[in-house]
């Protein structure tokens, strides 16, 4: 690459900094344990060779401008085109097949005082969050809450001016267009505003849900049903139209000078949303927690679509009962996907574990938090990250940066069931030598629904035998 290639870029290099990078990936390659970290190391030495090359033969290096090239981001990611720099969501790995005489890195706990998966002080509530909990709430302002605790929860919430009641939103304009030229409707979209809501409500709760939205609107439409290349491209451009209408999560907590903790998850990514009240004076002087919460909605508004929230009942869950349920939740599960994820550990202290198709596991530890678990996982694997992001990128956010991923659960005793977010953060690197600048706390959240694993029976005719197969309770 010349110089005039490189000034066109527009890249800010300083060979100091270069050359640093050239040592460090040299040194991982002489240590990696598998023929592909060796590849992804070599690849990115070879790169900065190249990109020391280039500079050493600029005339004058020190013309570039200051300005990185913001790089494209992948297909339904949100969030990144956010100049200076290209942003990426550092996501799980689907599946990869694992080298077999690969050594498995050792387990970075989280560092201590950060607790990513646990909820931060909350300056101010953003605007949709603030929509969001009116939603939540409206049942309770038009008519009180039978529950006793339901009602002081209640209380404290209006004592901190949340509960306002439902703000009335307008349809989301242009949100049926993009929907409908998403599924290539075409001329027809206002024919199947219905069906693009069911979609619109299917996206966030992981491909299974989506496909049968999505089959469902095609059916219905007279058309033959896509292949699976077609229909995932479809469902990846549907999933990016919404993300662009979505507001962007957010979760904290408001301390309450009586001692109550009011605990905000607000994740229209998610497709969830709840409020709960910490109570430090349950029954028998016990803690005890209130939620308000719901799933998002979207509905027909003349010509076009809105978004919403759906509220529930309010859920009070004290201490003793909370206790009771943690003792029952240890064992396998299924999330939405189908990936197998095992939960362990005694008392507040709670284990997940998650499984890839390809045998790749991941430990997430936190707290049972009556009901309302929080835990971490901090990336130490290339194998945690998701491929969408380039090989040598991986290599060193595992290597080095190790950011975290996190999960937010609620346990749903009536359901059998968790429901809430999982959380990753965004890396900023450089689009010419992959350069990691960057890498945020925790902020990108998509759905995590948990389900148990059920074991049938089954009786055959011939010889009376009896066989037992294993099923996932999988529900959108």
């Amino acid at each position: 690459m010349g110089a005039l290639a490189v000034l066109n870029f527009a890249v800010a290099v300083d060979l100091t900094a270069i050359q640093k990078q050239e040592a460090d990936a040299q040194a991982h390659l002489e240590a990696a344990g598998s023929d592909a970290e060796r590849k992804v190391w070599q690849n990115r030495l070879d790169v900065l060779h190249q990109l020391e090359a280039s500079i050493k033969s600029m005339p004058h290096p020190t013309m570039a401008a200051p300005v990185q090239p913001v790089l494209p981001p992948p297909v339904g990611t949100p969030g990144l085109q956010v100049p200076p720099m290209p942003k990426a969501i550092v996501r799980t790995s689907p599946d990869v097949a694992r080298p077999a005489a690969r050594q498995t890195p050792p387990e970075i706990p989280p560092p201590p005082g950060k607790d990513f998966a646990s909820r931060k002080p909350l300056q101010e509530i953003r605007a949709p969050t603030m929509v969001a909990i009116g939603d939540l709430l409206a049942p309770s302002i038009h008519e009180a809450p039978s529950n006793p605790e339901a009602a002081r929860a209640f209380a404290i919430l209006k004592r901190h001016e949340l509960a306002h009641g439902a703000v009335p939103v307008p349809a989301t304009p242009g949100l049926a267009g993009k929907l409908g030229q998403a599924m290539m409707l075409g001329s027809r979209t206002s024919e199947f505003l219905p069906e693009l809501a069911k979609l619109s409500d299917a996206l966030p709760r992981g491909n299974k849900a989506a496909r049968e939205a999505a089959l469902d609107l095609w059916k219905k439409m007279g058309r033959t049903p896509p292949g699976d290349k077609l229909l995932g491209k479809m469902l990846a451009d549907a999933s990016g139209a919404l993300s662009d209408f979505l507001p962007p999560p957010q979760h904290g907590s408001i301390a309450d000078a009586g001692g109550s903790d009011i605990q905000v998850d607000a994740s229209p990514p998610g497709g969830t949303s709840r409020v709960s009240v910490i109570l430090p004076d349950g029954p028998g002087g016990a803690p005890e927690r209130v939620t308000f919460g719901g799933h998002a909605q979207t509905s027909v508004d003349g010509s076009d679509l809105k978004t919403s929230l759906a509220p529930d009942e309010p859920r009070v869950v004290t201490k003793a009962a909370a206790q009771k349920q943690r003792e029952t939740v240890n064992g396998v599960w299924t999330d939405q996907e189908g990936k197998k994820w095992e939960i362990s550990g005694t008392g507040d202290n709670v284990v997940f574990v998650s499984t890839s198709d390809s045998g790749h596991q991941m430990k997430y530890a936190g707290q049972w938090s009556l009901g309302l678990p929080f835990a971490t996982h901090i990336v130490n694997d290339i194998e945690d990250i998701a491929d969408d992001l380039p090989g040598d990128v991986r290599a060193d956010l595992a290597a080095n940066w190790h950011p975290p991923f996190a999960i937010r659960l609620e346990y749903r005793a009536s359901d059998n069931r968790f429901e809430g977010t999982w959380i990753s953060g965004v890396v900023t690197y450089s689009g010419l030598a992959h350069m990691i600048k960057m890498v945020e706390d925790p902020t990108w959240d998509k759905p995590l629904v948990l389900t148990r694993s059920k074991r049938i029976t089954m009786t055959f005719d011939f010889f009376a035998g009896a066989g037992v197969l294993d099923t996932p309770e999988v529900q959108p």
